[in-house]
């Protein structure tokens, strides 16, 4: 009885230590489009994740998402780099990503600032509108 006993004792010790882990773990989405979201996990900084639909999810942008906007067709994200601060963008092809059983490198466009603010077809792209700032 005695053995059972300190099991029990053991595995609850057990139960109530990860179910403390789990909750100190903070997330949230800030931003969805379908089966495009943006979150952040424990820290302020975002990425962008897409989620197909049997619920393996990818990360497609790394942190740090600064802005994003979507239509029907794209979703265009205003990124800084993490480590050199460097601005870039990179435009979504939503079609491609869900057509595809992971998201795949032709569906994603990555561009510099000078090429996205001179690329020809940036007037029918979606406009970014929703910001997010860092300290």
């Amino acid at each position: 009885m005695f053995r059972r006993s300190s099991h029990f004792r053991l595995y609850c010790v057990l139960m109530l230590s990860v179910s403390i882990v789990l909750s100190a773990c903070d997330s949230r989405m800030e931003w969805q489009d379908g089966a495009f979201q943006l979150r952040w996990i424990d820290t302020p900084e975002l990425f962008l994740v897409y989620t197909n639909d049997r619920g393996q999810s990818t990360t497609l942008i790394e942190a740090d998402v600064i802005g994003i906007g979507s239509d029907e067709k794209h979703i265009i994200v205003h990124h800084r780099d993490h480590r050199s601060r460097e601005i870039s963008y990179f435009l979504i092809n939503k079609a491609a990503t869900n057509l595809s059983k992971q998201a795949q490198v032709d569906a994603i466009q990555h561009l510099s600032e000078v090429q996205y603010r001179s690329h020809p077809a940036q007037a029918s792209w979606p406009k970014i509108n929703q910001e997010f700032h860092y300290p």
